[in-house]
């Protein structure tokens, strides 16, 4: 378990799995990680009351102010050091926070991976889920930079292999512009689809690192 400070003394009152009370954090740990569908956990130490969440926590949206209150996540196990295992589809992720493109891919790099890479309907579900528990990014939208480089005929993933699963929002990436050379999803009043992205370097969107290990 990886505590992140940034949300000691907040609660977090949805996607909760399972509650223990007069616990202590060793057990609540214990049992997140005999369980496949954890994937954090709260601990309150002076009740000693233990949540487990079958998600992750990004930022602050939803919480509530309460003192005490201290922020696990369960990482590590089949996944490399600072990666969650999310159970879906084989994915290993790791939130980057909001960062540019080129700073997004950087950051990844040091981590051993790259942005990550949506291949199936329930990765795609998945990101969507976690930019709901997102703050808007700069063009007041919720978006994330994922896997995907144009190679002058096709869209392909870091290996050079061509994307098999997509959710384009329209048919504008069959023929990108010549500055266009990246992938976001994008939140739509339809809902969640793919969009392209400028070379541009400024556009702050939120970052998640990925691999496949399954």
């Amino acid at each position: 378990m990886k505590v992140d400070v940034r949300f000691d003394n907040f609660r977090f009152d949805s996607d909760i799995l399972q509650t223990h009370v007069d616990t202590d954090v060793l057990d609540c740990a214990f049992q997140c990680s005999v369980n496949v569908n954890c994937l954090s956990i709260q601990y309150r130490r002076s009740v000693g009351h233990c949540r487990m969440f079958n998600s992750v926590v990004i930022s602050l949206a939803g919480s509530s102010v309460e003192d005490g209150w201290r922020y696990y996540l369960k990482v590590g196990g089949k996944c490399p050091d600072d990666f969650t295992y999310s159970g879906i589809d084989g994915l290993c992720f790791h939130d980057g926070g909001e960062r540019t493109k080129e700073a997004g891919r950087e950051y990844c790099d040091t981590l051993g991976s790259g942005l990550v890479p949506v291949t199936t309907p329930g990765i795609q579900a998945f990101i969507e889920a976690l930019l709901e528990k997102a703050t808007p990014s700069y063009s007041s939208t919720k978006s994330a930079y994922i896997q995907g480089n144009w190679n002058s005929s096709h869209w392909v993933d870091d290996n050079g292999h061509e994307l098999g699963y997509t959710k384009w929002k329209d048919v504008g990436y069959l023929k990108p512009g010549p500055k266009v050379d990246s992938i976001k999803i994008k939140q739509f009043n339809t809902g969640y689809f793919w969009a392209l992205t400028s070379s541009g370097r400024r556009y702050v969107r939120n970052v998640f690192c990925g691999m496949i290990i399954d």
